[in-house]
């Protein structure tokens, strides 16, 4: 008797909790209709946002750099859910990223463009490692 109990409390919450629903995409356009972005491209460049999609990785620093791994290449760190943003020159670039491990991704940006890279932690042996994902 007392599985039974279990069963329908385990099923009740799921029922209760697993029956919400999204708000609808017109809802969501007018939710973010005013939103403004802290900075847009300047004239003549790109913009590039590096933001991690979650509070992941809070303890470990992920230095990002611009078309190279020189330390005069540094843009900023991400840690958690912080992200940064930095001007670009219209053309084609690489972003890396650096823990435990280097991640790359290739990009090409046009005048006015604003580019969003997510960054995903993977958690090696002892820090984060990140991947890049180009959004």
């Amino acid at each position: 008797m007392r599985i039974f109990g279990i069963l329908f409390l385990i099923f009740s919450t799921i029922n209760i909790f697993g029956c919400t629903t999204l708000p609808s995409t017109s809802e969501m356009k007018a939710e973010i209709l005013n939103y403004q972005l802290p900075q847009m491209p300047q004239e003549g460049k790109a913009i590039v946002y590096v933001v991690p999609p979650s509070q992941l990785g809070t303890l470990v620093r992920f230095n990002v750099f611009l078309d190279d791994q020189e330390d005069n290449s540094e843009m900023g760190y991400t840690r958690g859910a912080q992200y940064i943003y930095f001007a670009v020159a219209p053309g084609d670039h690489k972003v890396y990223s650096k823990a435990e491990n280097w991640a790359e991704i290739e990009i090409n940006t046009k005048p006015g463009d604003v580019m969003f890279i997510q960054q995903d932690p993977v958690y090696g042996n002892s820090h984060g490692k990140k991947q890049y994902n180009h959004t």
